[in-house]
């Protein structure tokens, strides 16, 4: 392996790496081969490879072990990339909910007590329906 893996994440670090190194890595270890990943990610395969090299680079460690079969996460890799998935998991909840806030299909409705708009006739007009995420 190369010396740079055994450098410590510079503070460079902290603003190099970006969710598409993340996704390219995660990718990687599910496919199990960097040309299945960039299929995956539709990307070429020399571009997803450089992708990993430079997050390798900034994290100061290697995150796969590379062989002719494919690759396989590093022991540190394996660690990695499962926080690697949890930030893309709640990077893709809190897109899902900006966009369902700007639908305003969440949120909360506050109405006022009136005989003639009830639960039961905003149902009935069926606005529960259309907005299932908004709480009445």
């Amino acid at each position: 392996m190369h010396n740079f893996f055994r450098s410590t994440p510079s503070t460079q670090a902290y603003k190099a790496i970006e969710l598409r190194h993340l996704r390219s890595a995660v990718a990687a270890a599910d496919c199990g081969s960097f040309r299945g990943a960039a299929e995956l990610v539709r990307s070429q395969q020399s571009s997803l490879s450089r992708r990993i090299a430079e997050l390798e680079h900034h994290l100061g460690i290697a995150l796969f072990e590379r062989h002719s079969g494919g690759v396989r996460p590093t022991r540190a890799g394996c660690n990695v990339l499962r926080l690697a998935r949890t930030i893309l998991e709640e990077f893709d909840a809190l897109i899902a909910i900006a966009r369902s806030a700007d639908n305003s299909e969440s949120g909360r409705l506050s109405v006022g007590f009136c005989p003639l708009l009830s639960p039961g006739s905003l149902q009935r007009c069926g606005f529960r329906r259309s907005r299932p995420g908004v709480p009445i």
